[in-house]
């Protein structure tokens, strides 16, 4: 009875035994289950950077409306502005034509 136990042991160090079997499939499972937790790691690795990505994309588009809403502004004064002008050099003419008008020639 001791020598078979001595010689199962005798086998389990060696690697030849039902231990060193049960070994090797604890490993492979201990070796897929940290391939599947890299595989995760890099799935929410990616997922975070598309995220970014798109954050970063939507500001931009945001800043670039921006821009546009602020020169769709500023030509909207420029044009009362100039359009002020133009009534007040109507004005001007007018005034300067009545005027001429009132004196006596």
């Amino acid at each position: 009875m001791n020598r078979m136990l001595t010689e199962d042991f005798g086998k389990r160090m060696e690697g030849d035994g039902r231990g060193s079997l049960e070994e090797e499939e604890e490993e492979e499972e201990e070796e897929e289950e940290e391939g599947e937790e890299e595989e995760e790691e890099e799935e929410e690795e990616e997922e975070e950077e598309e995220e970014e990505e798109e954050e970063e994309e939507e500001e931009e588009e945001e800043e670039e409306e921006e821009e546009e809403e602020e020169e769709e502004e500023e030509e909207e004064e420029e044009e009362e502005e100039e359009e002020e002008e133009e009534e007040e050099e109507e004005e001007e003419e007018e005034e300067e034509e009545e005027e001429e008008g009132e004196e006596p020639t």
